[in-house]
């Protein structure tokens, strides 16, 4: 099996359709797809603003069941966004960066038997977003590339927001339920020590530079 088809099934094997259970993304199978990049998972809840018509709120509605690797099981640890609602999550020392390829970059699992969409955008500080388009439901990869970025873009946040039209309108749970997000292509943010071996370098090129300068 080549490495292009061997892509492909594993890509395959990631877009869900239907059923109780999210696929599991093993580190393993996400690094499989993009074997150059750095897997990470969401580790902060920035905002989460649900819309729930017609049930009180139970477990499903804290937002810290969609950080980390899938977890879905027995109907819990699962965030639903409500009709309509939306969640923000950051990746902590990992960036979300283009791989150059069509492989994908994110990787989104939402469960439940109502397989539903959500809108997608990234942004690099939480405050300027772009979109990513409207994302399947069920575990579904995104290549963000296909959205005109690059090795040298990088995002730390991810917002998703239910599609209202779409799914039951009614119950506990409405709207999708986001069990885990999957960062496959990801870069490590700087160490502070790194930036000030850095900066520590910078000075003593510049330092030498001037002393050079006046000797000269």
């Amino acid at each position: 099996m080549t490495r292009r088809s061997l892509l492909l099934t594993l890509v395959g094997s990631l877009v869900w359709a239907g059923g109780l259970d999210a696929a599991p993304l093993r580190m393993t199978d996400l690094l499989g797809l993009n074997p150059n990049g750095r897997a990470t998972y969401a580790t902060t809840i920035e905002t989460y603003s649900p819309v729930f018509l017609d049930s009180t709120p139970g477990d499903w509605a804290d937002a810290r069941n969609a950080l980390g690797s899938p977890d879905y099981a027995n109907k819990q640890n699962f965030t639903s966004l409500g009709l309509g609602g939306s969640l923000v999550l950051g990746f902590g020392d990992g960036a979300l960066t283009g791989s150059g390829t069509s492989a994908p970059d994110l990787v989104i699992a939402e469960i439940g038997p109502d397989v539903e969409d959500t809108l997608a955008w990234i942004s690099p500080d939480g405050r300027v977003w772009s979109s990513i388009g409207r994302v399947a439901g069920g575990t579904t990869g995104v290549d963000i590339d296909a959205f005109g970025f690059g090795v040298n873009d990088a995002f730390s946040y991810l917002r998703l927001q239910d599609v209202a039209d779409q799914g039951l309108r009614d119950g506990l749970t409405v709207g999708a339920d986001i069990d885990s997000v999957a960062v496959v292509n990801s870069v490590a943010a700087p160490e502070p020590s790194a930036l000030i071996l850095l900066g520590t370098g910078l000075a003593a090129i510049a330092a030498r530079r001037k002393w050079r300068a006046r000797k000269a």
